[in-house]
């Protein structure tokens, strides 16, 4: 997580609840408990504290729960993310620690009646682990094995008000699954029995099928559960001490890039300028995206780190590994950039102790330095070498220079076919497109269009009557590296070769016997 600032409540989904029309269904429990771990983290160094108090709803305490055991993981070829200490309090608000009875009323009765709830995808990962007996809780309800820790204050509130399999509750979780946490000995743990009334905008039922009503969804905007959460909050015996480490001043190290000068598709610069002082280490190099994402510079290509805007540090690599900065001025990255959204972006370095994580402070050797830039404009711009060329009547062969942004694309079609596109028909970038023009058996002259994304190079044929010496097979370069025209004879053994010089600055190459 990048830019995070000082406050005192934060909100957070996980990186998959902007899937439609199913939020949050697609994600493993440990990797969610990972997600969590990341944006713990980034709150903890935005602020004078050490721990943060969590509030869960539903499914969200399994991630919780999922951390504090230490088995959060970004994959299932991950290694788990070890529990920091960073947690004060674990509030959960109708979690199903024994798991969740959707499944099973999906089972057992029609499918309208499994719908009466809002859409859930029942081929999603996060809701198949929330069955009862997934692996997943079997392995996460395993406290002997992965205990819960003893600093931590723990705080059940147990909805109520659900009719149904799961009447005994919410709705969709019992009491018993809600209540888990009490069975537990050893832990700092209160529960509290909360009557959740439906509404209007929470909550479902089915005309069809009366027997059923849950008020899980109801949960986080209740009242009740509101001054609950709050009376449990101002109770807790954890205590929360000050980070007194110092900030760092000095040295410092500056970051700045080409903005002014950029164009999509074209270099962007970013020097660094940076004071005497500065010890070896490793240096990192990153830029967010308006939408929140953030990429790291590897010194070759840019990689994503990040996921809906929390970074996972275990991707994380240094631009350059225990290098030491020039005093002054220098070059970091000269790249090409594709087409870009508009929008805010900013560009990251820093410098750490070898091994060490670029938002560690612990291990920082330098300021962060940051470069902010607001990108306007994002359009590719296209021009051709040429715009107008003519063949005799033997025809030949001819190619043009195409210039554009480095990460513009185009496509060349011909609109006659005799005059055919012999090379490559689309690219990226700057480019060549060659063509050749056939034989015209008429008399009459023909022309021809060659069109490059909206720019054009009109083909002139002379006609039989034109061409009274004779035939020549003609090729022809408009490309302005090029700016010789080669000219065989293919009729005549008395003309061997021929070179006309043409010049660049008129833009059209005419070859004529």
């Amino acid at each position: 997580m990048i830019n995070v600032q000082p406050g005192d409540l934060y909100t957070m989904n996980f990186s998959d609840f902007g899937l439609q029309p199913y939020h949050s269904q697609y994600l493993s429990l440990d990797r969610q408990g990972y997600e969590l771990s990341a944006i713990i983290q980034a709150v903890v160094k935005a602020n004078t504290t050490t721990r943060v108090i969590l509030v869960a709803h539903g499914m969200g305490g399994l991630a919780a729960r999922e951390y504090l055991q230490g088995l959060a993981r970004l994959s299932s070829s991950s290694p788990t993310t070890p529990y920091r200490s960073d947690v004060a309090q674990l509030i959960t608000v109708g979690t199903p620690h024994l798991g969740w009875l959707l499944t099973t009323i999906c089972q057992v009765l029609p499918l309208q009646a499994c719908l009466y709830t809002h859409p859930f995808d029942l081929g999603g990962i996060a809701i198949a682990q929330m069955t009862p007996g997934s692996t997943a809780l079997a392995t996460l309800n395993d406290v002997a094995t992965h205990p819960l820790p003893l600093d931590v204050d723990f705080v059940s509130l147990v909805a109520l008000g659900g009719i149904g399999l799961a009447g005994d509750g919410d709705g969709l979780v019992t009491r018993v699954s809600q209540s888990f946490l009490a069975t537990l000995p050893g832990l700092h743990h209160e529960l509290h029995e909360l009557t959740i009334p439906a509404k209007d905008d929470c909550g479902n039922d089915n005309a069809l099928y009366p027997a059923f009503l849950e008020v899980h969804t109801c949960e986080p905007a209740a009242p009740r559960v509101f001054s609950a959460m709050l009376d449990a909050i101002s109770q807790s015996p954890v205590t929360q001490p000050p980070i007194t480490q110092p900030p760092i001043t000095q040295p410092q190290i500056a970051l700045t890039l080409n903005a002014s000068e950029f164009v999509a598709g074209q270099n962007l610069r970013l020097s660094l300028t940076s004071q005497p002082g500065l010890q070896n280490g490793d240096l990192y190099l990153a830029a967010q995206l308006p939408d929140g994402t953030a990429y790291q510079y590897t010194g070759s290509s840019w990689q994503l780190v990040t996921d809906g805007g929390q970074v996972f540090s275990s991707h994380l690599q240094p631009f350059r590994p225990r290098t030491t900065l020039q005093t002054g001025a220098e070059v970091l990255a000269d790249i090409v950039l594709p087409v870009l959204p508009t929008g805010s972006y900013a560009f990251f370095a820093r410098l750490v102790k070898p091994g060490a994580a670029p938002l560690d402070d612990a291990g920082a050797l330098s300021n962060m330095a940051t470069a902010p830039w607001t990108f306007t404009s994002s359009s590719c711009t296209y021009a051709l070498s040429a715009t107008t060329v003519s063949f005799p009547v033997i025809g030949g062969t001819g190619s043009v220079g195409l210039t554009t942004g480095g990460g513009c694309s185009w496509t060349a079609t011909s609109n006659a076919a005799w005059l055919t596109i012999t090379g490559s028909a689309s690219g990226t970038g700057n480019g060549v497109v060659r063509y050749s023009v056939a034989t015209n058996a008429s008399i009459l002259p023909r022309i021809g269009v060659l069109t490059v994304q909206g720019q054009t190079l009109t083909v002139t044929e002379h006609g039989a009557f034109a061409f009274a010496a004779p035939a020549l097979a003609t090729t022809v370069s408009t490309v302005p590296r090029a700016p010789l025209v080669n000219v065989e004879n293919a009729g005549d053994p008395a003309f061997q070769s021929l070179t006309l010089a043409t010049r660049a600055s008129r833009g059209t190459d005419t070859a004529s016997p």
